[in-house]
């Protein structure tokens, strides 16, 4: 690495473009993350497996409605949705936050990863001309996913009429493989008037327009039962949810409002395949460029010519 003096390790809460950078490249970046000398001693910390492939999230001020593949195999997950409790008077939403899990490429280690996010998210805002934030913290963004079962996922969740739920990923274990999905939304029923039906949640299975897996929740939203589909038996197979920690806390560094003439959240979804194609290019140019030091001047340039 030229230069690498220069290049810190320890970085406590800062935002380093420098080393944002370095670690977003994928040859360079590769040896920025092997000679961290934190890496063994963080990743015994969060009990992190050697050699897994890690997530991250960003956040950003539009919906994403599809998954993004890029270079490197990083997918930009679709958003999970996030409320703030303000509403209009009558219980319509009207500030939203928007992130999304990111999986990271196989170079990008536990500690210090935010790094790479830093770098991803400059180039998100760099290609579609919108906000895209990551957090400075490897300590606030480390916490990795668990799996929980449904039925734990419905109690952590009920207290607040699950208002942040909405895009998180589900996955079935079946004995013919996994099914992956996400929840889409919460109908609360008031069983006083509609004594037939009951509070439910609604779970898209993925790469489906019509089929729903539906959880159904008892006046309290406590967990009832979720009812037999062609896809789901309830006597063998398993639903578990990607439980995902401290979100919030990153959502509120970008809330949205979803409601007024100046909200512009909803992106066309050809405009959004067209990012995700743009994105794909930029980040496959700049990759082509070898790094440099600071003590060379950067071809920057190049990177705009997106079609050649």
């Amino acid at each position: 690495m030229e230069n690498s003096e220069s290049i810190r390790y320890s970085i406590g809460k800062q935002t380093l473009f420098k080393e944002a950078i370095v670690a977003f490249h994928p040859e360079i970046g590769g040896e920025y993350f092997s000679n961290n000398p934190h890496e063994k001693m963080f990743n015994k910390y969060i009990g992190n497996a050697a050699g897994s492939r890690l997530y991250g999230y960003i956040l950003l001020d539009f919906r994403l409605s599809s998954d993004w593949e890029l270079p490197g195999g990083i997918v930009i997950e679709r958003s999970i949705v996030i409320n703030h409790g303000v509403d209009d008077g009558a219980g319509q939403e009207c500030m939203q936050s928007f992130v999304s899990t990111v999986l990271l490429p196989d170079w990008v280690t536990a500690y210090n990863r935010q790094l790479f996010l830093q770098g991803l998210a400059a180039v998100v805002s760099f290609t579609t001309a919108r906000s895209a934030y990551a957090q400075g913290s490897s300590f606030e963004s480390i916490i990795a996913d668990k799996l929980v079962p449904i039925e734990q996922f419905v109690e952590e969740n009920r207290q607040g009429s699950f208002a942040d739920i909405e895009g998180i990923k589900i996955v079935i274990k079946t004995d013919k493989g996994d099914i992956w999905g996400r929840f889409w939304k919460f109908r609360p029923i008031d069983e006083t008037t509609h004594p037939v039906f009951s509070s439910h949640l609604s779970i898209q299975i993925d790469n489906t327009n019509d089929q729903f897996l539906v959880v159904k929740l008892d006046k309290n939203y406590n967990f009832i039962d979720i009812p037999h589909t062609p896809f789901y038996n309830p006597s063998t197979d398993e639903v578990l949810v990607f439980q995902i920690n401290k979100f919030r806390q990153l959502a509120a560094f970008g809330p949205v409002a979803v409601l007024g003439r100046s909200s512009v959240f909803k992106i066309h979804e050809d405009v959004l395949a067209e990012w995700n194609t743009r994105l794909s290019n930029v980040i496959s140019n700049l990759w082509k460029l070898p790094y440099k030091s600071s003590a060379k001047a950067f071809d920057y340039k190049s990177v705009c010519k997106l079609y050649e």
